[in-house]
């Protein structure tokens, strides 16, 4: 099984294969694990909103822009978005295990995208339990 760190630094590769995504910063805090992003090119949204709903975890945005300046607040630069999963009583391991669900949706997408290759992708879905994709059928195509 993956540590919390792994599964962090492989969902930062993924997100990044995105076009205009780039972390902010992840966290791993006992039974509770963050990720916080930038998205700058909208057709990134899409994929990454499609894997959090499928790993039914929290997706949160807000922004960071000043607010004196009316500019600035409608600058998307400024957004950041927010994948968080935590444990609960009856799941004392489920951060992990819905973020590497979300990890699951995101590599299928990125295989039929051809931004991430089979082998790469088999390997994460082997590490997180999920159903394995091939070149010549890959998921979600």
């Amino acid at each position: 099984m993956n540590s919390a760190r792994t599964t962090l630094a492989e969902l930062e590769r993924l997100l990044e294969r995105l076009p205009g995504v780039s972390i902010v910063s992840t966290e791993a805090a006992p039974g509770h694990l963050t990720i916080i992003m930038k998205i700058e090119q909208i057709e990134s949204l899409g994929p990454i909103v499609y894997a959090v709903g499928g790993a039914n975890i929290h997706f949160n945005l807000w922004s960071t822009a000043p607010g004196e300046s009316l500019t600035e607040r409608k600058n998307p630069a400024h957004l950041r978005y927010q994948v968080t999963a935590k444990d609960s009583k009856d799941r004392p391991n489920g951060a992990l295990d819905d973020m590497q669900f979300f990890g699951v949706y995101l590599v299928w997408y990125l295989h039929a995208a051809r931004a991430l290759d089979t082998e790469d992708a088999n390997r994460l879905l082997t590490n997180w339990d999920g159903q394995l994709v091939t070149s010549a059928n890959p998921k979600y195509r």
